[in-house]
């Protein structure tokens, strides 16, 4: 085994796991189970009654309730489809975020909702400007109520803090500041600052600090300060649960290291010039897995079929 992936494994054995049954917990369990109902088995069916046991347990993050619908859609169960779409907007997903994930990655689903919805006679937007009232009548324009949150979270001194962060560039020093605020007032996740927008790789605006401190070889100090910190974050639904795995396989990444979690997907130009995408080594397949259950994640066999982006290919060996 890699002599950091060793190191690694025993300062994450020296964390407090999070507890799996708490009702975040017991949330990222039965979302994790409808995933293999529905992308590893195409059982549609099951996977809508596991999604309504996670929902019952905690209210739920916006992609989870995307995933839960194109589920429902697939079943020909709009009632629930309405149901977990307006769920979805009230956590920040976005009717231009749903079309767009719909229209290229869910073609089949996308055409028997455009069916259904000249059957009904209302247009996409008008879907969701009546339809959303009707299922929740407390529904009033969830993105700009997120923002306001949002807004008024940036008052308090803890979080005029985090901006100043984001406002002086991305470098060293901005971790230094970042574990200060730490310290001080706790982990920035987004049950404190309201800001629920993810960014491509990690989960949050501040994870772009983190991103780029995952570089170096000083950010192993940086986990052992944040690490158990963040799993607190996790615990209580403020993180979602692949952030803190990745920033530990970007790292491992950089330090040409095999990743633990394989979260981390390469992106390579090919001969002819078009892009291809493949999932960097890992040290071992059932040790990713052991780690990704304790994490909330689901099965590295899972993530795989769900992307659709798998290890790199061998390349083949020239015959002497």
């Amino acid at each position: 085994m890699n002599p950091l992936v060793l190191i690694i494994i025993s300062l994450i054995s020296g964390w407090k796991s999070p507890d799996a049954n708490s009702p975040v917990g017991r949330y990222h369990g039965f979302v994790n189970q409808a995933e293999e109902a529905y992308f590893g088995r195409g059982d549609a069916r099951a996977a809508l009654v596991h999604y309504d046991s996670a929902f019952a347990a905690w209210p739920g993050l916006r992609y989870d309730h995307l995933n839960a619908s194109f589920a429902a859609m697939k079943d020909f169960h709009y009632r629930k489809f309405d149901e977990y779409i307006c769920r979805g907007r009230e956590a920040g997903l976005t009717r231009n975020r749903v079309r767009h994930m719909l229209h290229k990655e869910q073609p089949l689903l996308w055409k028997s909702f455009k069916q259904y919805m000249r059957n009904t006679r209302v247009g996409f937007y008008g879907f969701f400007r009546y339809r959303t009232r009707i299922i929740l009548p407390s529904y009033r324009k969830p993105a700009r109520k997120m923002e306001r949150v949002f807004q008024r979270s940036r008052r308090v001194h803890t979080y005029k803090c985090v901006e100043r962060l984001f406002g002086k560039g991305i470098d060293r020093r901005n971790v230094r500041r970042l574990e200060k605020i730490t310290n001080a007032y706790g982990f920035p996740d987004m049950l404190k600052t309201g800001d629920s927008y993810p960014c491509k790789e990690c989960g949050y605006r501040y994870s772009h600090v983190l991103d780029y401190a995952a570089r170096f070889p000083e950010f192993q100090q940086t986990l052992e300060k944040l690490g158990p910190v963040m799993l607190e974050s996790l615990e209580k639904g403020g993180l979602y649960p692949r952030t803190l795995p990745f920033l530990i396989d970007r790292y491992l990444f950089f330090q040409g290291a095999p990743q633990l979690f394989g979260t981390v997907v390469v992106k390579k130009q090919n001969v002819d010039r078009s892009w291809g995408y493949f999932r960097h080594d890992v040290q071992s397949v059932d040790l990713a897995n052991e780690y990704r259950t304790k994490f909330f994640l689901p099965s590295l066999e899972l993530e795989i079929k769900k992307s659709g982006i798998g290890f790199k290919a061998p390349e083949p060996k020239n015959n002497p």
